[in-house]
């Protein structure tokens, strides 16, 4: 008698009562939110980075150096090579888009698990589903086994959430943040060079002209200047950009597993193990229950 009140009543009773604590105390909750603000800012400035970058990458790709040599028109564009590269940025940059909004949502939906009529209506159900294991009646024996079931879908999702967020942010922390700053410091840095390069090429442009048989010949040697300096721009843009690609991929790598992966394990752990702690089977020798079935 007294095991059948203890596995009937009491236990379920203390569970219900932690749960409702955890709830109603917010315990996890402002880590949580601390938590998914951190990812938010740090994935807005990742972003501004990126279209900062793309924007300079931008402005080399559009300026041209026109030269004449002997009346002859050729136009070079120097910043056509790093084509590739700005597709790269620009794809990261909505990348980081993506993962910003993707926390956004996160942050919501932890509102809404933190919701105070979401605590009421969890512990009213919990407390229900206490009640129905001790209140004699085919009506409530009925009722009990659903309602313990909905009890602990709703307590694992009030919880889900911020464990997940907190849990993800330790792994950011642990792993992750010392590539974070590397690699948004080396993107940082390139466009500065590269919005650098961009200031002095405008300035060293000369204005075409093609008047007369003088104005020819200064606008060869003009151009002539012009195509050794389109060169040893292009070199200044490689060098300044050479680690930008690794830089942007490492970016990528540590935003997926911060804002997606790392949450979405931890989540599901915590569904698999709390589900796994709240409904273990009691097990009894009593008479009438051979081999030690499993009773509900």
């Amino acid at each position: 008698m007294k095991e059948s009140l203890l596995r009937n009543f009491i236990r379920p009773l203390l569970v219900t009562i932690i749960i409702a604590i955890g709830a109603f105390s917010g315990v996890f909750d402002s880590d949580a939110e601390a938590s998914v603000e951190a990812a938010l800012k740090r994935s807005l400035v990742t972003f501004g980075v990126a279209r900062s970058l793309n924007a300079v990458i931008s402005v080399a790709q559009g300026t041209e150096v026109s030269v004449t040599p002997m009346g002859m028109g050729v136009t070079l564009a120097p910043g056509e090579v790093l084509d590739p590269l700005n597709d790269l940025v620009e794809r990261f940059s909505g990348f980081m888009l993506v993962s910003s909004v993707a926390l956004g949502t996160q942050k919501v939906l932890l509102e809404i698990s933190s919701w105070l009529p979401y605590s009421i209506v969890l512990v009213v159900i919990g407390l229900a589903a206490v009640a129905s294991r001790v209140l004699p009646g085919r009506a409530f024996g009925y009722w009990k086994h659903y309602l313990w079931k909905v009890f602990l879908v709703l307590a694992i999702l009030r919880f889900l959430l911020p464990v997940a967020l907190i849990g993800s942010e330790w792994m950011y922390s642990g792993f992750l943040k010392s590539r974070h700053m590397e690699a948004e410091n080396g993107i940082t840095q390139a466009s500065q060079h590269v919005q650098s390069i961009n200031e002095e090429r405008a300035v060293t442009i000369p204005e075409e002209s093609d008047e007369g048989a003088w104005n020819a010949v200064k606008s060869w040697a003009e151009g002539a200047k012009n195509r050794a300096t389109s060169t040893v721009d292009l070199e200044r843009y490689s060098e300044a950009l050479k680690e930008t690609a690794k830089d942007t991929i490492e970016l990528i790598v540590v935003f997926f597993l911060s804002t997606f992966l790392f949450p979405v394990a931890i989540a599901l752990a915590f569904w698999k193990f709390t589900k796994w702690a709240l409904t273990r089977p009691a097990v009894s020798e009593a008479p009438g229950n051979p081999g030690g079935q499993v009773v509900e």
